[in-house]
């Protein structure tokens, strides 16, 4: 990823700290100087849109050296890899420069309790179950056309390499960064917690830029969303989209069939519904994840800083937040903290325990 700037214009610099760089050292001070606030859901909407024309551009050149060479070059699952890592990887190096918050508080990659595990394999159990059959009603209602059943079978249809790069590693890895990480950070700080992970999710399915595939992933976008801000880190949401994305090559091997499961392809233009046991199963497997996972890590009392105001938990350093509309203050270190190093900063976005309140909304 691109490196990002350690301070904005016009602010001091730590000692021995160069301009230009993102550094996980990062300390209070600096990421006031930045903007903490990015993005904002006009911003975010932005930075999708850079995404899909990045994609489309490295996209065009391939195309060309297909028909050059008479091969499917763009359709293959290593370039479309590719092509996500890079446009998306572009996107996030923008979006470090921008914030320049440490590379912890922008993408929390913390441990999570145990207890989380068994209760995110069982809600994405009943995920696997419930976006199968939703996938079938959108198909039902709008048959995806030969050329999109084409390529999407051409990247599923075998567990080759390819699939597995493009699917299980870049794909997870990406996209949770940027919209797990980067976008719903921003639009933590910005709203409530219920309006940050709804939003986040629709710019997720919207990034699919086709009806059968956003419907599911705007749903699973809410469960991951919601996964992050309880848990304050983005390995729950990496393991289960990495799961997600995986089943499109194993499912069709399990040893059972279930009839609008795993007897077809997975984005065939005929849709088969499932048995309402199956279905019924998914739910039940699904809420019982949810709840499970709500019992391990109850609510945490959070409040949520805003633009230009301090982080939570941060020292009074005698400067007042921005009034609505203006920028943050640039923030010299106090005198006082001149010799005491680095302000203990909270690890990452979603570490904002014990103070009461949210900004603007609701706590999760």
């Amino acid at each position: 990823m691109a490196s990002c700037a350690g301070s904005s214009a016009g602010s001091s610099l730590k000692p021995g700290r160069e301009r230009g760089q993102c550094r996980p050292d990062l300390d209070l001070i600096d990421v006031l100087n930045q903007d903490p606030a990015y993005p904002n859901f006009r911003h975010a909407l932005l930075l999708v849109a850079v995404v899909l024309a990045l994609q489309v551009a490295f996209a065009i050149p391939l195309a060309v050296l297909g028909v050059a060479l008479k091969s499917p070059v763009v359709e293959s699952p290593w370039s479309l890899g590719v092509m996500n890592l890079l446009a998306i990887g572009a996107v996030l190096g923008w979006g470090c420069w921008k914030t320049g918050a440490p590379w912890s508080e922008l993408f929390p990659l913390r441990a999570v309790p145990l207890a989380v595990w068994p209760a995110v394999l069982v809600s994405q159990a009943g995920m696997l179950i419930v976006g199968s059959e939703l996938d079938n009603l959108v198909r039902s209602l709008l048959p995806p056309p030969s050329f999109f059943v084409d390529m999407f079978a051409g990247l599923t249809a075998d567990a080759s390499a390819g699939s597995f790069f493009a699917l299980v590693l870049v794909a997870p890895a990406t996209e949770e960064l940027l919209f797990r990480g980067l976008i719903l950070r921003g639009l933590l700080r910005r709203g409530s917690l219920t309006a940050a992970i709804v939003l986040s999710a629709l710019l997720f399915g919207l990034v699919h830029l086709n009806p059968w595939q956003s419907t599911t992933t705007t749903m699973m976008g809410l469960l991951l969303g919601w996964w992050t801000v309880r848990t304050g880190s983005l390995l729950p949401a990496l393991a289960a989209h990495a799961l997600n994305n995986s089943s499109v090559l194993w499912h069709r091997h399990l040893p059972f069939e279930v009839t609008g499961f795993n007897n077809a392809d997975v984005m065939s233009a005929t849709a088969q519904f499932q048995p309402l046991w199956f279905d019924t199963i998914g739910v039940m497997l699904l809420a019982a994840g949810i709840v499970w996972l709500h019992r391990a890590l109850p609510p945490r009392s959070l409040r949520l800083a805003g633009p230009g105001e301090p982080a939570p938990n941060a020292p009074d350093l005698g400067v007042e937040p921005a009034r609505p509309g203006e920028v943050p203050p640039v923030i010299d270190r106090a005198p006082g903290l001149a010799s005491e190093g680095p302000v203990n900063s909270p690890q990452n976005s979603f570490d904002r325990t014990g103070i009461d309140g949210s900004h603007g909304g609701k706590s999760s």
